[in-house]
């Protein structure tokens, strides 16, 4: 009876998870209260204890992946991914072959070690830069980079979540019932299989990525140019800073490159270029040019202070405390026309308008920028609070271009940062203390030197998959108490147990792998590795190679956008259709499928019990 009614439960979740009617966290956590409820409800039924029920919420796994996405935010937030994917990117020379070869080879890279949703989110607008510069399709790349991200992760144990909680069940399932060669996973273990298979599925992605993907232009290419752009900003000189007595060239240029002085303006007096030798004065206004880096580097480092006359009320910028946005004037806009002062941005969403981009027309406005006309196109960098940021977004003259806040970085940090991570994969490689104590204390770090603010640190940890994961590992102590994964496994086995034991490694593979392409690859480790274990005792054999088609198969996820966070996050971005995702996740399957079913058995031999 409970085998059946917890399948019933299952076929439920597995039906929501796929419409998404409802979250797929609520969903697990309705699947947990309707086991616990009938577990408790004196019918002589018994699926959870309320311990197991909110175990997955204090599991090692669950709190190992939260300590990972503040590590990872971390890496993001100074900039130590950053640099390196604008290096690579303008090594490309535009040439889309070689665009393609360098932004999958760093995004898989990167997501070996770094939780592979910001690698992607971080590439993003960097290739749509690239695209928009050089007359290119980004439907062309998008979708290769999420493949790659996803390739990335099955390398080490920390690259994806889904390694982390099949090493984590398969240590607690083995320390419960002592099963011969069970273990939890070393940091480089799965590199063996993870490494071919990632080489393959990227030199398959190179071959076919522009035979089969869609030619198309989008909206978003056109218009989210998000290249290195250079504002227009008014700085002002304060009595007492360090600028003053010395000449633009000793308070600016020397100091920051990106920055450029078009004019200074002296109170009625417009110093025109040059004004390099200019000695600056208490009360001057610079007219300047320089990216939101170079703009907030100004202001940590004091050097002057975005001019009073915008409207910032006080506010001052720091790498700390902002949120940064930038919005298009649309075509249609009632804005066109009037000047920045006279719209009244602050009253109207409550933000400060800090620079204007307008392309070509830098060297031509000779008037402070709150007195420039707006016109279709122009480009305003705006700060504000959360609501301000919202208030915009819901305008309609407007167009608000996502994802400025995390551009902003903190370069000084990235030596730390990257320090933090490589502590933690030393550490865990030499086995020095168990991974969530290392994540932990990596996580800790992170924070307490700064690199990441305590409030993006809490916007980091996913709360989405957090419980989803939570939920789905007491399911899966559900399926053990009940004996409905050893019901699955027999089924299996009965299947695939007559063509050998390979068979069986092949058909959990490609069964992990359809199951995470309909719901959450977290969900599908957790309850197939429950599956896995109970068919690899069924068979006679230690459970290690079965689990590892399991974790495998969780990441073989690219013939549909629903399955990975990564393939829905470039659907929009890419303009791609359902299909599209087809063309080229179909071959890459097979090859993964293929490769995964032949290298898995020699890595982890098959060894009787």
């Amino acid at each position: 009876m409970e085998p059946l009614i917890l399948s019933t439960v299952l076929v439920v979740m597995l039906a929501l998870f796929i419409t998404e009617k409802i979250p797929k966290e609520a969903t697990a956590l309705f699947a947990i209260f309707v086991l616990l409820f009938l577990s408790s409800a004196g019918l002589g039924l018994h699926f959870l204890s309320p311990r197991e029920a909110i175990a997955g919420f204090s599991n090692e796994a669950v709190i190992t992946v939260g300590a990972m996405f503040i590590i990872s935010a971390g890496l993001m937030r100074t900039g130590a991914v950053g640099f390196l994917a604008d290096k690579i990117i303008a090594f490309s020379r535009g040439r889309p072959h070689r665009i393609l070869l360098l932004s999958i080879t760093a995004v898989a890279l990167s997501s070996a070690f770094i939780n592979n949703t910001p690698v992607v989110v971080l590439f993003v607008p960097i290739i749509l830069r690239v695209c928009y510069q050089h007359g290119l399709s980004p439907s062309k790349f998008l979708i290769p980079i999420s493949y790659a991200s996803i390739l990335g992760g099955t390398c080490t144990l920390i690259g994806t979540s889904t390694n982390i909680l099949v090493s984590d069940i398969a240590s607690a399932v083995a320390a419960h019932r002592q099963i011969p060669g069970l273990h939890k996973l070393g940091m480089f273990e799965m590199a063996p299989v993870g490494l071919p298979l990632a080489v393959g599925g990227l030199i398959l992605i190179m071959l076919l990525a522009h035979r089969l993907l869609p030619d198309r232009k989008t909206v978003t290419s056109t218009l989210a140019d998000t290249e290195q752009k250079s504002f227009m900003t008014e700085l002002e000189i304060q009595p007492s800073g360090p600028c003053v007595g010395k000449t633009v060239r000793e308070a600016f240029l020397s100091c920051y490159e990106g920055l450029h002085v078009l004019e200074v303006i002296r109170g009625e007096k417009v110093i025109y270029p040059p004004v390099d030798e200019v000695v600056l004065r208490p009360g001057d206004i610079l007219l300047t040019k320089g990216s939101v880096n170079d703009i907030v580097r100004v202001q940590r480092d004091r050097t002057a202070v975005i001019a009073p006359e915008l409207g910032l009320d006080g506010v001052r910028m720091t790498e700390r405390a902002f949120t940064l946005a930038e919005v298009v004037i649309m075509p249609t806009s009632q804005f066109i026309g009037k000047t920045i002062e006279e719209v009244q941005f602050k009253r109207r969403y409550d933000v400060n308008v800090i620079a204007i981009l307008r392309k070509g027309r830098h060297m031509h406005i000779q008037e402070k920028i709150r007195r420039v006309e707006l016109a279709v196109g122009d480009t305003l960098l705006v700060q504000g609070g959360e609501d301000g940021i919202a208030k915009m977004r819901r305008a309609e003259n407007i167009l608000l271009l996502e994802g400025i806040g995390e551009t902003v970085v903190n370069p000084r940090k990235a030596p730390i940062a990257l320090a933090i991570i490589a502590g933690v994969i030393i550490g865990a490689t030499l086995n020095l203390m168990p991974i969530m104590v290392l994540a932990l204390f990596g996580a800790l770090l992170i924070i307490i030197t700064h690199c990441l603010p305590l409030k993006e640190a809490y916007k980091s940890l996913n709360g989405s998959v957090l419980v989803l994961v939570a939920g789905t590992i007491a399911i899966g102590s559900a399926m053990d108490n009940t004996g409905t994964a050893q019901l699955y496994a027999d089924f299996m086995v009965s299947v695939a147990a007559p063509l050998g034991p390979v068979a069986v490694v092949a058909a959990l593979l490609l069964l992990t792998s359809l199951l995470t392409e309909l719901i959450s690859n977290n969900a599908t480790a957790v309850l197939m590795t429950h599956v896995a274990i109970a068919a690899a005792v069924g068979l006679g054999y230690q459970p290690m190679p079965f689990v590892m088609a399991v974790l495998f198969g969780a990441s073989a996820c690219y013939i549909t956008p629903i399955g990975y966070q990564t393939n829905l996050f470039v659907y929009g971005p890419g303009g791609y259709r359902f299909a599209d995702y087809l063309k080229l996740g179909i071959p890459l399957n097979v090859l993964i499928l293929f490769l995964g079913s032949l290298l898995i058995p020699v890595v982890w031999p098959l060894v009787a019990l």
